[in-house]
């Protein structure tokens, strides 16, 4: 049976690392790209040049490589 929609929603959370994107930065920038890691009380944060280190309290709803 057809489903008629006559309202979608588009306020949908995707929590994407960005590590995920690392490998189409051109090789020499890489080192200079967004990347996640932990605080040492095991919390995450997020590395972006140029900004002080940003507390990232979405670490723990997407798949992160560490």
């Amino acid at each position: 049976m057809e489903r008629k929609y006559r309202l979608i929603s588009s306020e949908g959370h995707l929590e994407v690392p960005p590590e995920r994107w690392s490998d189409g930065v051109p090789k020499q920038y890489r080192d200079r790209a967004p990347r996640t890691g932990r605080f040492p009380d095991g919390g995450g944060d997020l590395l972006i040049e140029g900004l002080p280190i940003q507390e990232a309290n979405s670490l723990d709803q997407r798949s992160c490589p560490y």
